[in-house]
């Protein structure tokens, strides 16, 4: 049995992954979770009706998260481009969506699971951990060092 059959772990969320906010490190954990899921219903039969409810969770969760980082970022100067990132984020994967549902192929469905990690964790990396290092500048107050 090869490990594509046995399904499992299929991108690990790891400290560097940290963007120093509980709650939003929390929910990227949930999305390689759910990654892993869709990974293992993918394995487990590619014509398995799991797989369709993996992709509503994903899709939906997704959407959930990037409303938290919204809140959170919404005033920072470069959010409108952070938040282009997520709307081409969405529409791929809607994309991938309209093409399994019109022509459910297994190739695709590692295709998609290949772009969901590489993404997620590419924008966690790059634009989140950036975004999130100047908010908590923002929001930190100043130490005071006087010696008066």
């Amino acid at each position: 049995m090869t490990e594509h059959e046995m399904g499992g772990t299929y991108v690990f969320w790891q400290p560097t992954d940290s963007v120093g906010i509980s709650t939003v490190d929390k929910q990227h954990q949930k999305l390689f979770f759910l990654i892993n899921s869709l990974y293992t219903a993918i394995c487990s039969n590619p014509h398995n009706i799991k797989i369709e409810k993996a992709i509503g969770e994903l899709v939906y969760y997704t959407e959930y998260h990037f409303e938290t980082e919204k809140s959170y970022l919404k005033h920072l100067p470069d959010f409108a481009a952070h938040e282009i990132q997520h709307a081409d984020f969405s529409k791929k994967i809607l994309h991938f969506v309209d093409e399994y549902q019109s022509q459910p192929q297994e190739i695709l469905l590692y295709d998609m699971i290949s772009f969901l990690s590489a993404w997620l964790r590419n924008h966690i990396q790059g634009t989140d951990i950036q975004q999130f290092t100047l908010y908590q500048q923002k929001h930190t107050p100043p130490s005071s060092n006087n010696t008066n």
